[in-house]
């Protein structure tokens, strides 16, 4: 008697086991697949394409600092960050290429002109050759898209 006790409680406590690491490997595996999963830390998102007037140009705006301000360093988690930027904003234009809005037309277009100068930081070759030229030619595309977009909401009123 005692032994079957032993053993429907070792099943029991197996059995619980089991489903715990399967549940939490399933909400770790759900949790990193998920292509518009938060960033919470840094407060951006990765890309969806779907393009939010009022949160998308800032969540950007994050990514892109965050690249110039590491633009001393050049390390492969730059690198990383440069080529996942790339990957957010053309995917967002592409996504929304066709909009009749024209707000959303000129923030795709001024989208289009950082991913140009991210080109140049987009590949290990380049380490040599960046400058301070590069960073501040981004910079001034980054400016301008920061500028349109506060131009734009600036008249609102504060929430």
């Amino acid at each position: 008697m005692r032994f079957k006790k032993w053993t429907t409680r070792n099943i029991i406590v197996g059995l619980i086991v089991f489903l715990s690491v399967v549940g939490v490997s399933g909400v770790v595996y759900y949790q990193t697949s998920q292509k518009t999963q938060a960033i919470e830390d840094n407060g951006y998102y990765e890309c969806s394409g779907k393009f939010d007037s009022k949160m998308t140009p800032v969540s950007n705006m994050l990514i892109i600092l965050k690249i110039i301000n590491g633009s001393n360093f050049c390390d492969d988690g730059w690198y990383q960050e440069v080529q996942e930027c790339q990957s957010i904003l053309n995917k967002q234009i592409q996504e929304n290429s066709n909009s009749k809005d024209p707000y959303v037309r000129q923030m795709m277009e001024l989208q289009q002109a950082i991913v140009k100068k991210l080109h140049s930081f987009s590949t290990k070759a380049w380490v040599d050759m960046l400058c301070e030229k590069d960073v501040d030619d981004l910079q001034k595309a980054y400016s301008a898209y920061h500028d349109y977009y506060y131009q734009h909401y600036s008249n609102e009123e504060a929430v």
